[in-house]
């Protein structure tokens, strides 16, 4: 990953050791993306520390990823709940900002 502030001179800065990465998303000082080892994981890289961030296996059931400026925010995988036809469908969001604050 190349940083847009620095000079196109210096190496690239290794994101991920293993594999390729898939579904990059960028925030302000972050960026995020899964991981195609075949464990669906989600890894984290802190552009402004230049460090790699323990996300864990929060990412990990996301259907749904999306960063915008400092946000992230998920959908989880659910099972349908068939049996009951009076109640509506409904979706949780799940977000966290970067940094925390």
């Amino acid at each position: 990953m190349y940083p847009l502030s620095d000079s196109p001179t210096f190496p690239p800065t290794l994101v991920s050791a293993i594999g390729s990465a898939s579904s990059l998303q960028a925030g302000n000082d972050f960026v995020l993306w899964q991981n195609e080892n075949g464990d669906g994981s989600y890894k984290m890289y802190d552009t402004v520390i230049k460090s790699n961030i323990n996300v864990g296996d929060v990412l990990n059931d996301a259907q749904f990823l999306a960063v915008n400026g400092d946000t992230a925010v998920w959908t989880n995988n659910t099972t349908a709940d068939t049996t009951n036809r009076g109640i509506r469908p409904s979706a949780t969001l799940v977000a966290f900002s970067w940094p925390m604050k």
